[in-house]
């Protein structure tokens, strides 16, 4: 059981083009609650780890996009305020299985719940707006090879993680007949990387070759994205490519 706070330092719009928008921010403050465990049986041949969460934040720095008159004319300008409180709950858990002395297998997910218990700024409502960069529900598994035939050393790994969809835009108006193509083009979708090792090492590890590859597949789904409305535009960079190697190391 783990109880722990937090905080982000407040300050002020010092950078804002009117002297109106100098408002200071308070600190964005968080308490987290854990309940878990962390368990070895079976000869100590299987870990299991696990724990619950759940996570209060008060005071929530947000950025809202504003438009202003200055010297006549329209602007837009970025203003950090206090936009409310969320809450997050989820849970984590992770095991490792010794099968035999040279294979071990390993697996780990997680889910998070997260929601705005009240989020307003100067533009208004934003409960429903989306959390950037949270993927509700993750997980991955590994598998992990080792075996001495004296003068040499052989190690295998091949392991595969999955993460579901995650929005790089609060944006959310439901009202709007276009909300759907925008959330759309403003989510990173649902993405798996499987990647591969093998290695080998003489001498007692004077010497090592392995050769290596990532995200074998070759997918080449969004990874991260930027929307920036105000130029109608929002783009995404890709997942890097298939990729291999070869690495060769001596130990002097």
């Amino acid at each position: 059981i783990r109880h722990a706070k937090g905080f982000r330092a407040g300050g002020q719009n010092l950078r804002a083009p009117s002297p109106t928008f100098f408002i200071p921010f308070k600190p964005e403050t968080a308490r987290s609650y854990e309940i878990g465990f962390k368990s070895e049986f079976w000869d100590r041949r299987i870990r299991l780890n696990a724990a619950a969460y759940h996570t209060d934040v008060t005071n929530i720095q947000r950025s809202s996009l504003i438009g202003i008159t200055v010297d006549g004319q329209v602007i837009t300008a970025t203003v950090l305020g206090n936009a409310g409180k969320a809450r997050y709950r989820g849970a984590e858990a992770d095991v490792t299985i010794a099968v035999t002395p040279e294979l071990t297998l390993a697996a780990s997910a997680a889910i998070v719940d997260p929601k705005y218990i009240k989020y307003s700024d100067l533009t208004g409502d934003r409960r429903g707006e989306r959390f950037v960069g949270v993927s509700k529900s993750q997980w991955a598994v590994a598998a992990d090879y080792s075996k001495d035939f004296g003068g040499a050393e052989l190690s295998l790994r091949v392991d595969y993680s999955w993460l579901s969809k995650a929005a790089f835009s609060e944006y959310n108006e439901p009202n709007n007949p276009q909300n759907a193509e925008i959330i759309k083009a403003t989510t990173i979708p649902a993405t798996g990387l499987l990647g591969a090792r093998a290695g080998v090492k003489f001498n007692d590890g004077t010497y090592k070759l392995s050769v290596y590859g990532r995200n074998i597949t070759n997918n080449r789904s969004a990874a991260s994205g930027l929307a920036v409305f105000p130029l109608e535009y929002a783009g995404i960079t890709r997942q890097e490519p298939a990729t291999y190697g070869v690495v060769g190391t001596v130990r002097f």
